[in-house]
């Protein structure tokens, strides 16, 4: 829904090529959406900060964001090393226990032409040195940040 209120095709059946949506939202900060999309051989990055008003209008404005230098095999080679593919939505983990009251939410969406995953986690960085999912997911988050230079707010102890 966000997403066509920001003007975005759905991503969810699939893509051209390749594209990984980045949504970042916490209660003090407004959101930002990374769009990281591979077409025409080329990367055609946006970043978009957005709010919702309780009357469900979304503002949003553009802002700038570097282009990576870092080839699609690469960064696709680096995912898969992640294995993103396994990882579980953080909600479906065995036994795990999100005992955050507050902080950063990150919901990861990628897209390729026969395939779509999304997951979304509420302050890894809190759990990655016990669980394997939030460790494997927040190196996505800091791989992505490396090449694609966004800021990245991080929960606090």
């Amino acid at each position: 829904e966000t997403a066509l209120q920001l003007n975005l095709t759905p991503i969810d059946k699939g893509v051209d090529s390749f594209e990984i949506r980045i949504w970042v939202s916490s209660i003090f900060i407004e959101k930002d959406l990374l769009v990281l999309k591979y077409s025409d051989n080329t990367w055609q990055p946006q970043k978009i900060r957005f709010y919702r008003r309780p009357d469900d209008v979304v503002y949003s404005k553009q802002e700038k964001i570097k282009r990576p230098e870092i080839s699609l095999e690469l960064l696709v080679d680096s995912i898969r090393r992640i294995q993103f593919d396994k990882l579980l939505p953080q909600n479906e983990i065995p036994g795990f226990v999100d005992n955050v009251a507050d902080g950063v939410w990150y919901s990861v969406e990628i897209a390729t032409k026969g395939s779509y995953k999304q997951l979304t986690y509420h302050c890894p960085e809190r759990f990655a040195k016990t669980e394997i999912n939030n460790k494997k997911f927040l190196d996505l988050i800091f791989l992505l940040n490396r090449y694609y230079h966004f800021w990245m707010p991080i929960c606090t102890e």
